[in-house]
């Protein structure tokens, strides 16, 4: 799927997010994007398997095979397993990653630091 269907399915989809801040086409600019929206703890809209989801980001890093990972708490959106709940991200397989103007306000109570990482590049701080 090219890069204009996908922002034109995120269009469509206007209703379901806030408005788009960042739009993140490439892993040059995920690093700053992904910690940006951990650090204000914001909610990222991805293009995963097939459907766009919403995340609250808690930890972005290398994953234990050696893959760009993103731990996340999804809260809406599509999923191929119809839950909502704690998930490990590969990257490699993300489109488009938005941060949407749609605050979280802390880490989830359940959240296990740096869980599925062998490195970490930011994390949400824990009671703050």
């Amino acid at each position: 799927m090219g890069s204009e269907s996908i922002q034109a399915g995120l269009e469509t989809k206007r209703g379901f997010f806030s408005s788009f801040i960042v739009l993140v086409q490439n892993f040059g600019f995920m690093l700053n994007t992904i910690c940006e929206a951990i650090s204000s703890k914001s909610l990222l809209a991805l293009y995963y398997d097939g459907g766009v989801r919403v995340v609250e980001p808690h930890c972005y890093g290398i994953t234990e095979d050696g893959n760009h990972g993103l731990q996340a708490f999804q809260v809406r959106g599509h999923s191929t397993s119809d839950t909502m709940g704690w998930k490990l991200f590969d990257l490699g397989r993300a489109a488009n990653i938005v941060i949407l103007e749609e605050p979280f306000w802390r880490a989830r109570p359940d959240y296990k630091r740096g869980e599925g990482m062998s490195r970490i590049y930011c994390e949400l701080v824990i009671g703050v």
